[in-house]
């Protein structure tokens, strides 16, 4: 109970000293994680500045920073979405063999961490790398699996989207039927959703099939109804294709200057894309200039927080470990008389115990040795009463037999006496000459001695008569020659031929002594 008690009390004390330390670790624990976190976010904002810059370099270098600060926090999502990254920058720089692997770390990340609609890009992402490999029936492949995860998250946009990369991959197979309904389908999509810029972009790639399949009526048909969408005035990449669609249309038909007058405006809107893509790096630059200074601004506010935290946890230290000197002293003072008395209880507890245990172990010798001189002398009693049995069995066959031959003579030295008397005593004799009852009784008696005997003899030699298990039986015990053949009502010298004979049945060589095998090998 003393200990108990003691165990209670410091149980107690560690219990409020780890409670006190982990409201400590917790505060610093939480902003320490956002400020990780905001590092993170802040790498990867500057990666897709530097991708869309085309400084591919610069760009994986952040995001594998980024990779390495969402690596020690386990945020699976987070270096998914990394990897997927990396992997379109690798494929972007035509590095293929480089790109796929790290494609297949986003998709082991998100095994551990589902996310379907990450998944779904990765999967559709691997799909386009294969196309740009031209391993267009792999590609088909993951398109289809991309195509049925957007369809169960019911993104209709996502859903159009890869229906116009299935069509691409027909296209580049120069599979244009196929091509086509694929086309048509994002076309339904989009008309259901009102996407008029997609409808705008589709409605191209439908009058490029119809070009590859010589339908000039649906090409021109595809291409004004493409035009009549209102689409921004910014998407000028498409409108280029258009223009230089209808060039090509023209050029087809014949109507030459028609045709010049489209390629001059597509190559006007080359021009404006051009002007516009200089704008665009400059507000780039501008954007990533203001990012890195606002990341300069959260490493400031980081390391304020850091030597805050620094200073806040070593205060609360000092305090605890104050607060902890004292309550040890105090415990050590109220419990050392009681420990010091709880040991010298315990030792006098344990020495009683040893000679409690001592006194025990002398009572189970003593009986284990009374037990075994009880079974010694069972044993020597039933062997006994086993060896009485067999020479009182022994006496009484070789009796049978001399009266049996007594009456022999009487019946042929003294004719007169009654042939019904004499016959019925031979009956008597015959009867009492029937060994089976007697053999019974004596196997009941030779297995309380030798346990198992007989099963062991049936087991390991099945070719043995029930005779030759009786004659085994009768060597087990010690008997003669001559006790043997008057217990089988047979000669001595036809004993030793069965002996011979029992001999080749246990597989023994003439070397080998059937006596010692039978007492020594047979249990």
């Amino acid at each position: 109970m003393l200990n108990k008690f003691i165990w209670f009390t410091d149980f107690r004390s560690r219990f409020l000293i780890l409670i006190i330390l982990s409201s400590c670790l917790l505060t610093s624990t939480t902003s320490r994680s956002q400020t990780i976190n905001a590092q993170g976010d802040s790498l990867v904002k500057k990666s897709q500045l530097h991708f869309a810059q085309s400084q591919f370099d610069k760009a994986l270098s952040e995001l594998f920073k980024a990779c390495t600060i969402f690596e020690r926090e386990d945020d699976n999502i987070e270096m998914a979405n990394c990897y997927n990254r990396i992997g379109l920058i690798y494929e972007r720089m035509e590095e293929y063999e480089r790109s796929r692997p790290y494609y297949n770390k986003a998709l082991a990340q998100l095994k551990l961490s589902p996310d379907k609609t990450l998944y779904s890009y990765v999967m559709n992402n691997i799909g386009m790398l294969l196309q740009d490999q031209m391993q267009l029936d792999s590609a088909l492949i993951f398109f289809d699996k991309t195509l049925k995860i957007k369809r169960s998250l019911g993104d209709s946009n996502s859903v159009a989207g890869t229906l116009n990369n299935i069509g691409a991959v027909h296209l580049s197979k120069k599979n244009y039927p196929e091509a086509l309904i694929f086309y048509k389908k994002c076309e339904q999509i989009k008309r259901s959703v009102g996407d008029s810029s997609g409808l705008f972009l589709v409605s191209s790639n439908i009058a490029n099939i119809y070009g590859w399949l010589g339908k000039l009526d649906s090409v021109k048909f595809y291409l004004d109804k493409g035009m009549s969408y209102k689409v921004k005035s910014s998407d000028l990449s498409t409108r280029k294709v258009y223009h230089t669609n209808y060039a090509a249309y023209y050029k087809a038909i014949g109507d030459y200057k028609k045709a010049v007058v489209y390629m001059d405006s597509a190559k006007a809107f080359q021009n404006q894309i051009f002007h516009n893509t200089l704008a665009k790096e400059l507000s780039k630059y501008e954007a990533l200039y203001n990012l890195e200074k606002k990341d300069q601004e959260i490493e400031k506010q980081r390391i304020k927080n850091k030597l805050l935290i620094e200073k806040q946890r070593r205060e609360k230290s000092e305090r605890y470990i104050l607060i902890l000197i004292i309550v040890s002293l105090t415990l050590f003072i109220i419990f050392f008389f009681m420990i010091v008395k709880s040991k010298l209880n315990m030792s006098r507890q344990k020495q009683e115990l040893l000679e409690k245990e001592k006194s025990i172990d002398a009572t189970k010798i003593l009986q284990a040795k009374e037990r075994q001189e009880l079974l010694e002398i069972d044993l020597e009693m039933k062997s006994k009463k086993l060896i009485g049995y067999s020479t009182l069995t022994l006496r009484r066959q070789e009796m049978m037999t001399d009266l049996s031959d007594r009456l022999n003579n009487l019946e042929h030295t003294h004719k007169n006496n009654p042939e019904d008397l004499i016959k019925d005593l031979k009956n008597t004799l015959k009867a009492g000459e029937n060994i089976d009852e007697e053999w019974e009784n004596f196997k009941i008696h030779f297995e309380q001695v030798n346990h198992a005997f007989f099963d062991q003899l049936s087991s390991q030699y099945p070719k043995l008569t029930t005779a030759d298990h009786r004659h085994c039986a009768y060597i087990k015990i010690g008997l003669t020659t001559k006790e043997i053949a008057s217990l089988l009502n047979i000669t001595p010298a036809s004993v030793q031929k069965a002996r011979v004979r029992l001999k080749k049945k246990l597989e023994l060589t003439q070397d080998q002594d059937l006596y010692d095998f039978i007492q020594i090998s047979l249990k």
